[in-house]
């Protein structure tokens, strides 16, 4: 298992350490262990220009996620998941909005992404619901696996 790490955010609260855990810890509740994941966190600026130029929308969002194979075969042994790209001033914005603390929201966005890269989707009401069964069981798994949360300024 892989995960590599692109931080473009200057004064992030998380370690790159504890970063690289939650997304391997994230895989590994997902099944996907052996895989790779390409892992950035972004600002809001960054991510404003993602969202017009991939969803034709205005503004940051809070996660995005790029499939690797989208439509394509793969061919490398190992499986390469795709992106996930994090807007932490979202994340930081939602924890506030949500009652909940960074850490638990860096978590859902990250198990979002990566249900994503697995194929699942929420357009469609079932889908939806067997995503957020899926995603709720995987951040607990993902949480209470977690060592040395928020790197403390």
């Amino acid at each position: 298992m892989a995960v590599y790490l692109d931080k473009r955010v200057r004064h992030s609260r998380f370690s790159a350490a504890f970063l690289q855990q939650a997304a391997a810890l994230a895989l590994e509740a997902a099944g996907v262990g052996g895989a790779e994941l390409s892992l950035s966190l972004v600002g809001p600026r960054t991510m404003a220009g993602l969202n017009r130029q991939y969803r034709g929308k205005t503004g940051p969002t809070d996660v995005l996620s790029f499939a690797q194979d989208e439509g394509e075969e793969v061919v490398s042994p190992v499986a390469v998941l795709g992106d996930v790209v994090i807007c932490e001033a979202v994340l930081r914005e939602q924890a506030k909005t949500y009652g909940v603390t960074d850490t638990e929201e860096l978590v859902r966005l990250l198990v979002h992404g990566v249900l994503h890269l697995l194929g699942y989707d929420h357009q469609e009401p079932r889908a939806a619901a067997a995503m957020q069964r899926k995603a709720a069981r995987l951040e607990k798994t993902v949480l209470a696996g977690l060592s040395d949360p928020v790197r403390q300024p």
